[in-house]
């Protein structure tokens, strides 16, 4: 038998909830902060690249003008586009994204992560214009004219990259250093060891675009300007790119014992995977082959070592232990630092 409810009732569940649901459509919406903070949580609870990519599309999806949107653009490109190999979805996601974003430096940031995936994808992408319009508001830092430098160098618009190289080498001066975030507070010194680091840097790209144009000579001039400006690190290498560059114009012109001098520095000793391929490749142009390369590389290696300079340093107890009286035994050196 059924049971009979009465009106009186059904209209006071109807009255509890219907204003519970009119609260729900009403309710507020996040804030970027807010959206911004649970996704960083969730970012770092994640345990997969699908799971890291969903996190920032979602993210992006409410708020792809958002403060955040270089930093969940990029998650996106690496693990979406690169390690899930989906670089059609992700290329769909930034391209929203750009377009979404007004601001100059923004759209910028974004065409720099957006444009690896493009160039693979063969799509085009306005980096030009991206700094064009960015220039119309104020001159690139020294970090974005760098980063233009390296896609436009990947994507061998030499066009671009003798401008923004000239615009570079005006940046390398010990007052524009001075001037800049990173250049606060050096002394005189410091302030023209890191123009002439900018200044080999800028040279290195312009030498690069010249050769690539044919105009080898004045190149070389220019690549050996770099090398004299560049600081050198603890095994000798140069920090400036100009010996990686010049290796690389010499595998093109198949000047083989060149390329060899010039990139097994970088493979033994920086440990640069890039300038091993050139190895290999200019070993391979040589001889034919790679028999007899492992051999060479050993040899190469003993002969660009240097011996350490000699430390004493303490041991968790504090007792003192001197590198030149640890020869012949397995000696283990921890670096740490507080955070």
């Amino acid at each position: 038998m059924r049971k009979f409810v009465p009106l009186v009732t059904v209209l006071a569940v109807v009255l509890i909830v219907l204003p519970a649901c009119t609260r729900r459509e009403n309710a507020p919406a996040r804030t970027e902060a807010e959206a911004y903070e649970a996704a960083k949580s969730a970012y770092h609870d994640a345990e997969t690249p699908e799971a890291k990519a969903a996190i920032a599309e979602s993210y992006l999806k409410e708020f792809p003008d958002g403060k955040h949107a270089r930093s969940f653009a990029w998650v996106v490109a690496e693990y979406r586009g690169n390690e899930l190999g989906q670089k059609e979805q992700a290329y769909e996601t930034l391209t929203g994204v750009l377009e979404a974003n007004e601001d100059p430096a923004r759209r910028l940031k974004i065409t720099l992560i957006l444009a690896p995936l493009a160039r693979d994808l063969g799509r085009p992408v306005d980096l030009a214009g991206a700094v064009a319009a960015l220039e119309k508001e104020r001159p690139l830092n020294w970090d974005e004219t760098i980063s233009v430098l390296e896609e436009a160098t990947a994507a061998k618009d030499w066009d671009l990259v003798l401008a923004r190289s000239e615009a570079a080498l005006a940046l390398a001066t010990p007052e524009a250093c001075a001037a800049s975030r990173r250049g606060k507070g050096k002394d005189e010194e410091a302030l023209r060891k890191m123009a002439d680091s900018r200044a080999s840097e800028a040279l290195a790209y312009r030498a690069l675009a010249l050769a690539s144009t044919g105009n080898v000579e004045e190149a070389e001039a220019l690549f050996a300007a770099a090398m004299e400006k560049s600081a050198r690190n603890y095994v000798g290498l140069p920090t400036s790119p100009a010996a990686s560059f010049r290796g690389r114009i010499a595998l093109e012109q198949q000047d083989w014992d060149r390329a060899l001098e010039l990139l097994a520095p970088l493979a033994i000793m920086g440990g640069d995977a890039e300038a091993m391929r050139g190895v290999e490749t200019a070993w391979r142009g040589k001889h034919g082959s790679t028999d007899g390369l492992e051999e060479w590389l050993w040899t190469t290696r003993q002969q660009l070592a240097r011996p350490v300079d000699d430390f004493t340093l303490a041991d968790y107890e504090g007792n003192d232990h001197t590198l030149s009286k640890e020869l012949g035994k397995v000696t283990l050196l921890a670096f740490w630092f507080p955070t």
